[in-house]
């Protein structure tokens, strides 16, 4: 060995010494040396190491790139600059590394792997599911490219698919964490609550105070209708996360606490997860037919079949109204809380526009106003209605239509269910549209949907907005 040679092998043997202790000072010893050796592309790649460790993910780039001048089939520095890159959020850049590498050498599956997930955060999970296929048939044993295949077939509705892919990574390591809480909320979503129940304890068993699991657990018994268990298990919830509002919420529900309103974080967490398969369990299985009754509604009260020029679909969800009262309206306009329902709403091209948030405070800095107004099954996660309808007529058009539905409390103003939504009373919501100066047209019990076998009582209303 040369002695330049064996003078670089120490410097590089006392920054790794240093890195150990002192990541900052070796990452400074680290550029010394490469301001000393300009042409050393392994010092510039350790270079490039450090300041990945360090969180300067920019001048990592630059580090790599410079190894990669002085010697462009370098791959490690390849492969770390394709990972400077995706922390960056460039990853149309990293998946043209990754695919660089794969050129010289596609018998890695570190690099099929990394490619795959490039192409994950590209939006493009098909190309994603093939290249993990490549990871697998290259090391059939690895549990990360089975768990990322099985988001990526989950991201694209193809839940089967994901879930043998979650069973296999089980199958090779039963204690993977990711795996076992996907699956679990896999099968909640497809309510196979007692599934779900022994993949959430499973967590718990390895940590106690796993909060999102114990939260799980609870809700999977909710809907079992195993209420005591159920507030065992948020008690538990409460006791390690004592700020958190959704337990809190299920709790006051369970027990008859009355509120006022539902936490935004419970509302969006509830319908990001079920936006997946909402239609088809609303529908489906609940049998929920309040937009076409609405329509229905509409028609009988309203000789004339008009025309509406912009319509407001508030909690517009997957798109059911939409569906139901496009060919009504020249304009439509969705509103919902939760971005994976606008997401599926707008899939099916039904919107003119899709605005995020809460109806209340959009409309407070918006200017529209509609000649139609929908709220169909919004309302059971509302309380107070009297702040919702202000701000939708004074947005509605004299001589417009307001439709919406409920479920329906027998007396009194609201009351929050164990259901963890709300009912109204008939009298209530009258007085509440009169207060914001809408005038009763029509209105009619219905079944609204069905709650475990049995119907739900509903109540859906036309009113019209006045002087």
């Amino acid at each position: 060995m040369s002695s330049e040679a064996a003078s670089l092998k120490d410097a590089f043997d006392r920054v790794l010494t240093l890195a150990k202790s002192d990541l900052k000072r070796a990452a400074s010893e680290a550029a010394r040396l490469c301001r000393l050796h300009p042409a050393q592309p392994a010092l510039e790649n350790l270079h490039g190491v450090l300041l990945l460790q360090r969180g300067a993910n920019r001048e990592a780039v630059a580090a790599f790139q410079r190894a990669l001048a002085v010697e462009p089939r370098f791959t490690d520095a390849m492969s770390n600059l394709a990972s400077a890159l995706s922390a960056l959020n460039r990853h149309e850049e990293a998946l043209r590394v990754y695919q660089r590498l794969l050129s010289g050498n596609n018998r890695d599956p570190e690099i099929f792997f990394n490619c795959a997930n490039a192409l994950r955060s590209l939006g493009r999970d098909r190309e994603a599911i093939n290249a993990y296929k490549q990871a697998l048939n290259l090391r059939p044993l690895y549990p990360a490219a089975y768990c990322n295949m099985g988001n990526a077939f989950n991201l694209l509705g193809d839940t089967e698919q994901a879930r043998i892919c979650y069973e296999n990574v089980l199958e090779i390591d039963p204690k993977h964490d990711k795996a076992t809480r996907n699956l679990a909320q896999l099968h909640a979503r497809a309510l196979r609550f007692d599934a779900a129940i022994v993949l959430y304890q499973d967590l718990l068993s390895r940590d106690p105070r796993d909060v999102d699991a114990m939260l799980g657990v609870a809700i999977c018994l909710i809907n079992n209708g195993d209420q005591a268990a159920a507030i065992d298990a948020l008690e538990r919830v409460m006791k390690l996360a004592p700020s958190a509002q959704a337990p809190q919420f299920l709790l006051d529900a369970i027990r008859g606490v009355p509120r006022d309103a539902i936490p935004a974080e419970y509302t969006q967490g509830l319908f990001d997860g079920y936006a997946d398969r909402f239609e088809q369990h609303l529908v489906g299985n609940l049998e929920y037919n309040a937009p076409t009754q609405l329509r229905g509604l509409l028609d009988e009260a309203i000789s004339d079949v008009r025309q509406y020029g912009d319509a407001l679909d508030v909690g517009c969800g997957t798109g059911l109204a939409g569906q139901v009262f496009r060919s009504r309206a020249a304009r439509l306009t969705g509103i919902d809380m939760s971005s994976a329902m606008l997401a599926k709403a707008g899939e099916k091209g039904l919107y003119d526009a899709l605005l995020a948030g809460d109806a209340v405070e959009l409309l407070r800095d918006n200017d529209d106003t509609f000649d139609l107004l929908l709220c169909c099954d919004t309302l059971p996660y509302i309380g107070d209605l009297a702040p919702l309808f202000a701000a939708l007529a004074g947005h509605t058009a004299v001589g417009g239509h307001f439709l919406c539905s409920t479920e329906l409390a027998d007396s009194g103003s609201y009351t929050l269910q164990s259901s963890a939504r709300f009912a109204h009373s008939s009298d209530y919501v009258i007085e509440c549209a009169s207060a914001a100066g809408f005038d009763l047209l029509a209105q009619k019990t219905i079944p609204l949907r069905k709650d475990r076998g049995s119907w739900t009582t509903g109540g859906i209303y036309c009113f019209v907005r006045g002087d």
